[in-house]
């Protein structure tokens, strides 16, 4: 069975940090085709065949922010049971059966953990609330039946679509390889990133790699990083190609509010700053 332990510095600096009464944190087991590709595992042809869904979720949970360190390893380590060879979990993807066990198997470094940064747990319970309410008075018996069949599920879902507006922060997301690109050198990237920090005046809450060999960088907001970030005339995307030697396209800025990130559950995986 897969197991995972949160890193203490992941735990006391990003969940036990910002985790409050009144949010929370979705943890998703996240499986993309482009994952395949890029690591070599199908061919794009293939990877389409065998998998019609360019994105699947096998399987999410939310803890409280106000949650222990064993409390959040027991609701991962729960989560991740769903790969295991003892329990014969299936899901459907577009009309297609996967037994997750198998799809765990064959692509084991094809699957990431990751996580959102706080969601608000009580707008979440006020929207879902309403949500119900509206279908049960409604006359489409599927939807009805579709929510009391998973209501578990929609909550976390209509939770993960609401930021904790205290803990907003700002998404720097590379989508290039990076990682083979500096021959998987880890503490090079670290003193790249560090370097890329100290340039801009950014300050870093989480930098980690992607499976794909991409790295997100999660710095905090203020009113001037937030112009620098987002103002149309920044020079931001020309000073991370620069430090990085990486093409200014692709880069993406955001902010968390919508984006799910790592946790180093994948080999591919490193935590660079906490």
């Amino acid at each position: 069975m897969p197991y995972f332990e949160i890193p203490d510095n992941v735990y006391a600096n990003i969940f036990h940090k910002f985790g409050t009464r009144t949010n929370g944190f979705v943890f998703l087991i996240i499986f993309r085709r482009k994952w395949l590709v890029a690591n070599n595992y199908l061919s794009q042809d293939g990877a389409t065949r065998y998998f019609p869904s360019s994105e699947m979720c096998l399987g999410k949970c939310l803890v409280p922010g106000d949650g222990s360190y064993d409390k959040f390893n027991y609701k991962i380590n729960n989560l991740l049971s769903y790969l295991a060879d003892e329990v014969n979990k299936k899901m459907m993807f577009k009309g297609s059966y996967y037994e997750l066990r198998d799809i765990y198997k064959h692509f084991p470094r094809a699957i990431s953990l990751m996580f959102t940064f706080p969601r608000d747990l009580l707008k979440g319970s006020k929207k879902l609330i309403k949500k119900s309410i509206d279908i049960m008075l409604s006359e489409d018996q599927e939807r009805i039946i579709r929510l009391s069949q998973h209501y578990d599920q929609e909550w976390i879902s209509v939770c993960q679509s609401i930021s904790d507006r205290r803990y907003n922060f700002g998404f720097i997301d590379i989508d290039y390889d990076i990682v083979d690109k500096y021959d998987q050198d880890y503490d090079k990237l670290r003193d790249i990133v560090a370097s890329f920090l100290n340039a801009t005046n950014l300050t870093s809450v989480y930098a980690v790699t992607t499976i794909s060999g991409g790295l997100h960088i999660i710095v905090t907001l203020d009113e001037s990083n937030r112009k620098y970030l987002f103002s149309k005339h920044s020079s931001i995307f020309n000073d991370i190609s620069g430090h990085f030697d990486i093409p200014q396209n692709s880069v993406e800025i955001s902010t968390t509010s919508n984006k799910i990130t790592h946790l180093p559950f994948n080999p591919r995986v490193h935590v660079l700053t906490v």
